[in-house]
């Protein structure tokens, strides 16, 4: 049923957008706090009741859950036939789209700074 229903087109694409949207944004779905070897659903540096030290949060795992998400229940709602009908040139533009905005935002850390 899944297979006749579900459009891979719609999820890989899907996926792509709400990820660069998740960085962007920093909308982890939860964060992932290795030195405590814990996950959380919110930012346990705001959390008075945590002792000690936290060490930094992993939020990779948070946005590729959103994305994941995201591109599941999109693609099941949306008929594969309609899927079918994205033309080709999408799947080529989109990440090129995706790829010069990630560019435009971290240049500043890929281009030396001064002269």
């Amino acid at each position: 049923m899944l297979n006749s229903t579900f459009s891979p087109r719609v999820f890989s694409l899907v996926f792509a957008v709400v990820y660069t949207l998740d960085i962007t944004f920093n909308w982890p779905m939860f964060r992932y706090y290795p030195f405590l070897g814990k996950f959380s659903w919110g930012d346990l540096a705001l959390d008075p009741t945590v002792p000690g030290p936290l060490g930094p949060s992993m939020q990779w795992f948070g946005w590729m859950g959103w994305a994941f998400v995201a591109a599941l229940v999109t693609a099941a709602i949306i008929p594969k036939k309609i899927g079918n009908r994205i033309p080709g040139v999408v799947f080529y533009i989109v990440p090129i789209i995706i790829m010069a905005g990630a560019y435009i935002r971290e240049k500043e850390f890929i281009l030396p700074v001064g002269g």
